[in-house]
């Protein structure tokens, strides 16, 4: 099987339009079709980024020898890996930054909870407070954990909101075509 045959099957296996390809790529439909009609060859850095794409290797790609598709995908160290968009990409950084925001919140509110509890403990043993020892307590009880639930609820509202992306944080994974610059800039916003 050539070249040409390789990407349209390839292609095909994920179920994508020559145009979803293209865009994949950077590069027009027609770019697309002309390689998988035997018309033109893509460049080297096309043919890298289409090895990992498709979860092949370069030499799968190129020579001609007859291998079937699993066979190749089993030499690739990207066969198994998830490739993301960059609508996913921008959707992920903009939830870190909104959870950066919310987690600082929750922080906060942690660090404020025990004050109240020192404050009435305090107020009790210098004599400020004509309260007993237990009521005391129990408010600045009270007070700590009124403070305490919206930052636990915080954390864990966060922390599921930002399961759909685990993949991310616990392995390896390819980058759509151009996703790379568009992390990088929203990384130095952020």
């Amino acid at each position: 099987m050539e070249l040409h045959e390789k990407l349209s099957s390839l292609r095909r296996e994920k179920g994508w339009s020559q145009e979803e390809l293209a865009q994949r790529l950077g590069v027009s439909r027609q770019s697309v079709s002309k390689w998988e009609g035997g018309l033109a060859l893509p460049e080297i850095d096309k043919i890298i980024l289409l090895s990992e794409i498709f979860g092949v290797s370069t030499d799968y790609l190129l020579k001609d020898a007859e291998k079937d598709s699993a066979e190749a995908r089993k030499e690739s160290p990207a066969s198994n890996l998830r490739t993301v968009t960059r609508e996913e990409c921008d959707a992920y950084l903009i939830l870190r930054d909104n959870a950066a925001k919310s987690i600082a919140f929750a922080t906060f509110l942690c660090i404020l909870s025990p004050i109240l509890l020192l404050i009435m403990i305090g107020g009790y043993d210098s004599g400020i407070f004509r309260i007993s020892e237990g009521v005391a307590a129990a408010i600045g009880l009270c007070a700590l954990l009124l403070i305490i639930t919206p930052a636990v609820i915080i954390y864990i509202f966060t922390g599921m909101k930002h399961s759909a992306y685990d993949f991310l944080s616990t392995g390896e994974f390819l980058l759509e075509a151009g996703g790379e610059e568009s992390v990088k800039e929203k990384m130095r916003e952020f």
